[in-house]
């Protein structure tokens, strides 16, 4: 049976492979006892002070948890998150299968492609606060060892989530769980997929795409905004009307091309041919 405590037992089973590269020390049983036991406190008394290093990689801060005893407390705390919500992230192999087998369709529609700019840092730690207080009552003890580890965020002048940690992933999925499903029902869109801040949505023919970016706008929570520069849309047309023409647009780092028809004539049978490349620049939808 699934447990939510925080107890050494719960603890040590989220110990991994990686953690005895990273501290040799864990080797040791009385070691492993002691960043267990130091685990334990943290979760009932609080995350300590100043728990994040952080790193720039190509110009981006990456954050990395700089003790294996926090560690171990916001893996648990993610994991819990995960368990007791039932978090769903889309798959980016997924992602591109299903929009690959969609783009080949006959029939005519529209693609949206949407990104929200600086998801990470623009993310309000107030309103996230909220957000998880009301979706976790039932673990408080979770709760509370999310809402110190936003304050020590605070302390450390981290605006928004740190990108890098597991948990900041769970967190922004969390946080937009909610204008998730309101995608679909306030849109209606034939597929909607969102990877973190990247977004895809095919929808019906006579969608207007500068009214569905504004309504998108629109949804998302205060303080996040799309990046227009990376906003896209496009018509698709029926094979038989303008059928040669070639569509092609980006999408998490991969570069999807709209062909002509390919296979039989037969409208019935009949397909669009649709390339995947990774993509090797910034490839603007046409």
């Amino acid at each position: 049976m699934y447990s939510c405590a925080f107890d050494q037992m719960s603890l040590s089973k989220l110990v991994c492979e990686a953690d005895f590269q990273e501290y040799p020390n864990l080797k040791l049983a009385r070691n492993r006892n002691r960043i267990l036991k130091t685990a334990e406190n943290i979760a009932k008394n609080g995350i300590p002070k100043e728990p994040l290093a952080v790193s720039l990689q190509a110009g981006e801060k990456i954050y990395n948890i700089n003790d294996p005893s926090t560690s171990l407390v916001l893996r648990k705390a993610a994991e819990n998150i995960n368990n007791v919500l039932k978090v769903k992230r889309n798959e980016r192999n997924e992602i591109i299968r299903r929009l690959e087998l969609l783009c080949a369709e006959y029939h005519e529609y529209s693609l949206a492609r949407l990104c929200i700019k600086n998801i990470y840092e623009h993310i309000d730690q107030q309103a996230l606060i909220k957000c998880v207080r009301a979706r976790l009552m039932t673990t408080p003890s979770t709760c509370f060892v999310v809402e110190s580890f936003l304050q020590k965020c605070l302390d450390q002048k981290i605006i928004g989530i740190p990108n890098g940690i597991v948990i900041s992933e769970l967190l922004v999925e969390l946080f937009l769980s909610d204008f998730d499903r309101n995608l679909v029902t306030k849109l209606s869109p034939y597929y909607v997929a969102r990877y973190s801040e990247d977004i895809v949505m095919v929808l019906p023919f006579e969608a207007d795409g500068s009214a569905i970016i504004h309504m998108v706008q629109k949804l998302l929570p205060p303080d996040l905004k799309l990046d227009n520069q990376k906003c896209q849309a496009i018509k698709v047309p029926r094979l038989k009307d303008r059928g040669n023409q070639t569509h092609k647009f980006t999408f998490l780092e991969h570069e999807i091309t709209i062909g002509r028809q390919a296979g039989e004539r037969n409208q019935k049978k009949s397909r669009r041919e649709v390339q995947i490349n990774v993509a090797t620049g910034n490839a603007k939808t046409q």
